[in-house]
Order: C-alpha cells, then sequence, then structure tokens
C-alpha cells in the first residue's frame, strides 16, 4: 500500500513537470522560431494509476513512474508572410547564427533589425553573424537572396551564416535561441539554404493543442491526487486498526 501510494505520488510530479513545459509552450505560440518542450514520462507495463490501485502482495505489485526526459521538438514552424525586408526565414535546414554576450547561439528566428551603425540585429541586440563576421549593411536597399547572399544595390556584401548542427547536440538557451552541448564539435556549414526575405518563421507550437494537451493533463493530475487520497485514508485506518491490537 505505501508502494501504491509512492506510485501515485510520483505520478502526480510527473504530470505536474509536463504541465509546467506544456505552459511554456502555450506562452510562446506567438514566439518567432520557437520550438515546443516534450515531456517523456515513462512507467511499467501498466499506467501508472492502475498499478497504484493494486492491492499490495498481488503477483505484480504496483510500480513507480518516474520522468525520463525534457526533449525539445525540432521540427519547423509555419512561414508567413510579413512583407518586411529585415524578416529572413529559412525554408531549408540549419539555423541563423548570432552573437550575444553569453557567447554564439543558433536560432530559427529571423525576426531582425538594424541598429545605428548598420548592424543586422535580434531583437535583444544580438548581432546577426554572416562570412565576415558581424553582418554589416551600407545604407540603401538590401536584398537577400535564396542563397543567403546580401545585395546593396547589386554588390555582394556578405553573405549570411547558417549552419546545420545535430539537434542532439543542441540545448536551450533561452527563448528561441539554442547553443551548443559542452562536448559537441562545431557545427557544419549547411549544404542546402533556402533564403526567404519578408517571411518569418513561427512557433512550431500549436496553441489548441497544447491547451488540450494541458487540460488531460490536468485531468490526470486530478486522478493522481483522488488515489493519493484514497490510499492515505486507507493506510490511516490500517495503522488505526493496529493500534486497537
Amino acid at each position: 500500500m505505501v508502494s501504491g501510494l509512492y506510485t501515485a505520488a510520483s505520478g502526480l510530479m510527473a504530470q505536474m513537470a509536463k504541465m509546467e513545459a506544456l505552459s511554456q509552450n502555450l506562452a510562446n505560440t506567438g514566439t518567432p522560431g520557437f520550438k515546443g518542450d516534450l515531456m517523456v514520462i515513462e512507467g511499467g507495463a501498466r499506467g501508472p494509476l492502475q498499478s497504484a490501485l493494486l492491492i499490495e502482495g498481488r503477483p505484480e505489485g504496483p510500480q513507480p513512474v518516474w520522468i525520463g526526459r525534457r526533449v525539445t521538438d525540432f521540427g519547423r514552424g509555419l512561414i508567413r508572410e510579413t512583407q518586411n525586408p529585415l524578416d529572413l526565414a529559412n525554408s531549408g535546414p540549419g539555423y541563423f547564427v548570432v552573437q550575444t554576450p553569453q557567447g554564439v547561439r543558433y536560432t530559427r528566428a529571423g525576426n531582425f533589425a538594424i541598429d545605428a551603425e548598420g548592424h543586422l540585429e535580434t531583437p535583444d541586440g544580438s548581432r546577426v553573424q554572416g562570412k565576415k563576421g558581424a553582418v554589416q549593411i551600407p545604407g540603401g536597399r538590401f536584398i537577400v537572396d535564396n542563397s543567403g547572399r546580401i545585395l546593396v544595390e547589386g554588390q555582394e556584401v556578405d553573405r549570411l551564416r547558417i549552419v546545420d548542427p545535430d539537434s542532439t547536440a543542441l540545448i536551450r538557451g533561452g527563448g528561441s535561441l539554442f547553443t551548443l552541448k559542452p562536448s559537441a564539435p562545431e557545427p557544419p556549414v549547411a549544404k542546402t539554404v533556402e533564403i526567404r526575405q519578408g517571411f518569418l518563421e513561427g512557433s512550431n507550437v500549436d496553441a489548441v493543442t497544447a491547451m488540450t494537451q494541458i487540460m488531460v493533463s490536468l485531468r490526470a493530475s486530478e486522478a493522481y491526487q483522488k488515489a493519493i487520497h484514497a490510499l492515505d485514508q486507507s493506510l490511516n485506518q490500517a495503522a488505526s486498526e493496529l493500534g486497537r491490537i
């Protein structure tokens, strides 16, 4: 019975962690280039709630559940047209490279701006990197072609640095940014680049799906709470009866 209580409690904790990840996803449905998280929850062959309600001493006793790990869904978000020349989307594989105060970061978010010195930058001021370093665009109308070349009055001034790291080597670096795991090698330059100027990749999180998953997880949490309450009452009753002996 105590084991069953632990099973239900660990299941409740797992659902709470899942809801935390889902809530973060839901809050970022409007964040360009955001990649949602998935919570992998593993357990025994039986569902965790069913295991929690088994009677102690049967051949198949209750098994605890545990949280496997929080993983990122690197699927591409919907690309939409904005008609803003500073918005860039990459229809192919790979990430933009930006230099932040904490070091190099990688992102699929292409909602850029130009600072007073002509540097192409992210909304927080991190500079977008090209073959020559930080991308700097002289005054005048500029065009970014499909290959990532930056042209001003028909002359190439730089080319966007697009790299294609293995997704297993990436960890979150805040918002839509990613960084490499300490042991990961430098990512190679993307072989295929398909830049679309005036377009922007959105979050890959669907708001309706995220809300539905939160409701399912909430109902599972309520079921675990009821199981914990029932098992707790049974334990108290058993302890009371034992005290009378």
